[in-house]
């Protein structure tokens, strides 16, 4: 016998919530071990908490920025993740910046998308093929929903709570998006300095949740020009919904379908 959908879980980690849902079929007597694995990608999302907040002080990174520990006691996972910040900051012109206004180090719009990449890894190396990873509404997915159904990834308009302004189809890929529908104008604009201001949504495409994340967090702080300059990247679509209201994509929105 044969179960489809064979484990669905959410944990509440960095504050946020996580859902991770397998959907390969498995053999009826098997459910122990992926609930074991389930297990083991929170725990891997509960480590990300543990190093990189900044809300507890005895983690590493809250002890790097009060002054409490070098770069050099840093364990690996910080080291890599501020070299990420620092190459997307590169490659997005400056407009993706873990320098927080007082000048202090703040990765945490890279860190969720990270550990989600790294979840991922584990249910690809146990041999599952058709999973979605929702973290708090930016979504990594692989395989299919149901045999032959890709899955469904709803975007939630910044204006109106509950109505959603599009529906992207994937079977593999991410979609991530930044701008005030939760939090506000939190996105801080690292070249013109002050709040980000002219997009209230910019939700991303791509194949990779980090760079999904990063370009969506970077596309508010450009403003509206932003939909012209993901335009011109390879392998991402963007659609951005400006202050006014105005809705503005990509030309390859919502066509771009990733294959595995």
């Amino acid at each position: 016998m044969m179960l489809q959908g064979k484990a669905f879980r959410v944990e509440h980690h960095m504050g946020m919530p996580f859902g991770i849902d397998i959907r390969d079929a498995v053999a009826h007597d098997e459910p122990e071990p992926v609930e074991r694995l389930l297990t083991s990608c929170f725990a891997e999302l509960r480590r990300a908490d543990e190093t990189f907040s900044l809300w507890r002080p005895d983690t590493p990174l809250s002890r790097l920025t009060s002054g409490h520990a070098a770069l050099a006691e840093m364990p690996a996972d910080v080291l890599e993740v501020l070299r990420l910040c620092v190459q997307w900051a590169a490659d997005t012109e400056g407009w993706f910046s873990a320098r927080t206004p007082d000048g202090s180090v703040d990765p945490s719009g890279l860190v969720k998308s990270w550990a989600v990449r790294r979840v991922a890894r584990r249910l690809l190396a146990a041999g599952l093929r058709h999973w979605c990873i929702n973290a708090a509404g930016d979504v990594l997915v692989h395989g299919q929903a149901r045999p032959g159904e890709p899955w469904a990834v709803g975007i939630q308009h910044p204006f109106h709570a509950g109505l959603l302004l599009d529906t992207v189809t994937l079977t593999v890929g991410a979609v991530a998006t930044s701008g005030t529908a939760t939090r506000g104008r939190h996105v801080w604009d690292p070249v013109r300095g002050g709040p980000a201001r002219g997009v209230a949504s910019a939700s991303v495409l791509a194949r990779d949740l980090v760079e999904a994340d990063v370009l969506a967090t970077a596309a508010v702080a450009r403003g509206p020009e932003a939909a012209g300059w993901l335009d011109r990247m390879s392998g991402v679509e963007a659609l951005l919904v400006g202050d006014d209201g105005a809705v503005v994509s990509t030309s390859g929105w919502p066509r771009l379908r990733l294959v595995p």
